[in-house]
């Protein structure tokens, strides 16, 4: 990982040397509980992909610079990004967003395809695929959402 990357988190990370490829939840403070790194790091050792994630709390005076260290660092894979970052990687990213990204104006999977940054909001997919199959939903079909969670806006 690059030094100015780590200089941009709060947390301190130890990158294993032997991996090939690493990947972040960003947040405010996932470090406080996100359950993406043990998810996936273990998806990435059953699949013997050499890659990790790991939780990376970032102040907002930060994350805009972090996103450009990330670009630069080629070791960088991925990212799930979570509040209050969604809507702020959206403006960022605009031009590279998925439809649905762009429809609901936030982000929450960053990705690297052929050394560029894409954004997609895996939340979105997830729920409307989700509804669409239980509910055989339209586009023209009317839903109601009670409460309004960490996957409420998305939806």
């Amino acid at each position: 990982m690059l030094k100015k990357v780590k200089n941009l988190i709060s947390n301190n990370i130890e990158i294993d040397d032997s991996i090939k490829k690493y990947a972040l939840i960003i947040g405010e403070n996932p470090t406080m509980g996100a359950r993406s790194p043990l998810l996936w790091n273990v998806a990435f050792k059953k699949h013997k992909i050499s890659c990790k994630m790991y939780p990376a709390d970032v102040n907002k005076n930060n994350f805009k610079k972090l996103i450009r260290e990330l670009y630069r660092d080629k070791k960088f894979l991925a990212a799930a990004i979570t509040n209050p970052y969604k809507e702020t990687i959206y403006q960022m990213l605009k031009k590279q967003s998925s439809s649905l990204a762009k429809e609901i104006q936030s982000g929450n999977c960053l990705y690297r395809k052929q050394n560029k940054f894409f954004l997609t909001n895996t939340d979105a997919e997830a729920s409307f695929f989700a509804l669409k199959k239980k509910f055989k939903l339209k586009k023209e079909n009317t839903i109601l959402i009670m409460g309004f969670g960490g996957v409420g806006k998305a939806v």
